[in-house]
């Protein structure tokens, strides 16, 4: 670089932005894999973080609940189910006790189309039994909930308990296989984004800013202003940066409108929890001017530590 050049450099802003462009576009391959990784990294935290904000708190559905069918009598009285009511929720890990009459059990089951024709709604007396569902609580071991389900036999009132317990076995033994590989799929993710976010950490102000010792030296030499000597690089720090960021939030924003009413199906058809949110499209378009500030801080970072190690190599 000449001296007159350097001088322009230091003086004007717009030379400063034009030496900040030629450093980006002498190497355009390599500066746009390393704008396009870094925007892919930031896109996957984005809709990683989106998607456990719609699902949270994570909720266990219904059918993961381990359950069970009390029958009564059909002789029973109000007064005598409301008692048996109060003995079943204080038998054993029992969450919430619901009551389904005969008359709506009878409904519910005409009301399929496969028994639409069965005639069941002509039957009178009704021929359905009252009965309880029993939620049990999901931390509770299959043991302790087959202990209260043979308690549950014994109370006054009770025909008969309709309990699976291999099935309430295998559910247990599912949620816990479950949550351990949740975990470690969860770990493994997020060290893969810290490995990520470190690479780009280290890689980026050699690969976008392109720190040249010489150049350094010579704007040093000249006596220029340290605000001026790192006003080139922190311009091409904002626009790298801030292009990742434009990409980042166009790789989220199309993603999101893809992969939203998935999850969103899936939830549904499962019973999970997730918010039907609207994408925030104008949030995601900040990624563009948070990107150019983050990169020029960064930028005036690199730089000044370049200048340290300059100053202390002499």
């Amino acid at each position: 670089m000449s001296t007159a050049a350097a001088q322009r450099i230091g003086s004007s802003r717009t030379a400063a932005l034009r030496f900040a462009l030629r450093g980006l576009l002498r190497k355009p391959l390599t500066m746009a894999v390393s704008v396009l990784c870094t925007a892919m990294v930031a896109a996957v935290a984005i809709l990683i973080a989106t998607a456990a904000w719609r699902a949270w708190p994570p909720e266990r559905p219904a059918w993961a609940v381990p359950s069970a069918l009390v029958f009564t009598a059909r002789s029973e009285r109000l007064a005598d189910l409301d008692v048996l009511r109060n003995d079943l929720r204080r038998t054993g890990p029992v969450v919430t006790v619901e009551f389904v009459g005969r008359d709506a059990a009878r409904a519910a089951l005409v009301a399929r189309k496969s028994l639409t024709d069965s005639g069941l709604n002509d039957l009178q007396p009704n021929p359905l039994p009252n009965a309880f569902i029993v939620r049990f609580d999901p931390a509770a071991t299959p043991a302790v909930i087959e202990e209260a389900v043979t308690a549950m036999r014994a109370h006054k009132g009770v025909t008969a308990v309709a309990y699976e317990p291999g099935t309430a076995r295998k559910l247990d033994a599912l949620t816990h296989f479950a949550t351990r590989v949740g975990t470690l799929l969860g770990l493994a993710l997020f060290a893969a984004l810290v490995a990520g976010f470190s690479l780009i950490a280290d890689l980026w102000p050699r690969v976008a800013l392109r720190l040249d010792p010489d150049e350094l030296r010579v704007f040093q030499v000249l006596g220029m202003e340290p605000a001026a000597l790192r006003r080139p690089y922190v311009y091409a720090g904002a626009i790298s940066m801030a292009l990742a960021g434009a990409i980042a939030a166009a790789i989220v924003l199309w993603a999101g409108a893809r992969l939203a009413p998935v999850f969103a199906e899936l939830a549904t058809e499962y019973s999970l929890r997730w918010t039907d949110a609207p994408a925030p499209l104008p949030f995601a378009w900040l990624l563009c001017p948070a990107g150019g500030m983050l990169g020029a801080g960064v930028a005036s970072l690199a730089i000044r530590s370049a200048l340290r190690r300059a100053a202390g190599a002499r």
